[in-house]
């Protein structure tokens, strides 16, 4: 089972390629934002240019640690796997795309799908996580050029893709400003504000699975 759940998010990997490459752009600059937040954050806590120079000095190793990790997490952004990247938008293992839970759990909540007629189309819905991920995915590479499922995947690649780097800002520039930091707005409010954004992003992410998984059904339906 756990080779052929692989074999479907490696198919999912391949195909979803020329999708990320538009999403750069937006990617890098929600990178950009949160480091020009780190730095409004540092200079306020410090105390204006002064303290900010005064505290760069002193931590110089520190911070050039964390701006390599930052970079590095870019870099291989795209070497993370999509399961793992799954995993930190729906919290769930295994098992975390909503495509395993798509006829059992979401299918019956969208009213433009019409289960009987899906299901005259395509057979019994499966009840086994891996079965309907396998069922759904076979819908999807029939139905991928449609504009509505194009639309709903490269929304869920956005969206997957900020999560992850929400939860990798959270560990580099929130753990960092913890350990780093002088006042309580870089120790407490920085992090906390790097910890919502992460799960407001995740649950955007999800969402827009959602959403995705329920677009190719309906397409198919129709």
């Amino acid at each position: 089972m756990k080779s052929n759940q692989s074999r479907t998010i490696g198919f999912m990997a391949r195909s979803d390629r020329y999708l990320k490459s538009e999403n750069q752009i937006w990617l890098f600059g929600f990178l950009v934002v949160n480091l020009a937040a780190f730095a409004v954050v540092t200079y306020i806590g410090l105390d204006g240019v002064p303290g900010a120079i005064q505290w760069v000095q002193s931590n110089w190793e520190s911070l050039s640690a964390v701006g390599l990790g930052v970079v590095v997490t870019t870099v291989v952004s795209n070497l993370i796997s999509p399961q793992l990247k799954a995993v930190l938008v729906f919290w769930r293992w295994p098992n975390p795309l909503p495509g395993h839970r798509a006829f059992t759990r979401y299918l019956g909540k969208d009213p433009r799908i019409d289960p009987h007629r899906l299901q005259e189309k395509i057979g019994d819905f499966p009840s086994d996580p891996s079965e309907q991920n396998r069922l759904w995915y076979r819908i999807y590479r029939a139905r991928e050029s449609e504009p509505s499922v194009m639309g709903a995947h490269k929304d869920f690649l956005l969206t997957r893709d900020i999560t992850w780097l929400s939860f990798a800002m959270f560990i580099l520039l929130g753990l960092g400003s913890v350990f780093l930091g002088e006042s309580a707005l870089q120790t407490l409010w920085y992090p906390a504000f790097l910890a919502s954004q992460y799960v407001v992003t995740s649950i955007a992410a999800r969402r827009s699975g959602v959403r995705f998984v329920l677009n190719v059904l309906a397409v198919e339906a129709s």
